[in-house]
């Protein structure tokens, strides 16, 4: 799945039943379709090959990924982010790493005043 599908995906499950005429057939179609795609990207991210470091770095200074090169480096950073091996479920909490910058914001709360908190 590449980013149009996931764009596509999130845009049909934020329709409303005013913008289908309000067909609520047609909603729940369009919803439950968002999230069949959805959790088709979490499984092929989990699925996909394994990667290093240098490999990741290299793609990112490329302009344009296959689709595949493309759930390889989601998945390479996710694994990087948490330490720990990728599943469907850990791609879907990770939310496009929303999921990190959350918990680093919640570690700065969290600490003791003045200290640090490392965002890597």
């Amino acid at each position: 799945m590449d980013f149009l599908d996931r764009k596509l995906s999130k845009r049909f499950r934020t329709f409303d039943d005013d913008r289908n005429g309000g067909n609520e057939g047609t909603s729940r179609w369009m919803k439950a379709a968002g999230i069949a795609i959805d959790e088709e990207h979490y499984r092929k991210v989990a699925n996909a090959k394994d990667i290093d470091r240098r490999t990741y770095t290299s793609r990112q200074h490329q302009d344009y990924l296959k689709p595949e090169e493309v759930l390889e480096c989601e998945k390479y950073r996710i694994q990087d982010t948490y330490g720990m091996s990728v599943t469907p479920e850990l791609v879907e909490q990770d939310d496009g790493g929303r999921l990190i910058k959350k918990i680093v914001a919640l570690e700065a709360i969290l600490a003791a005043p003045g200290e640090m908190v490392a965002d890597d």
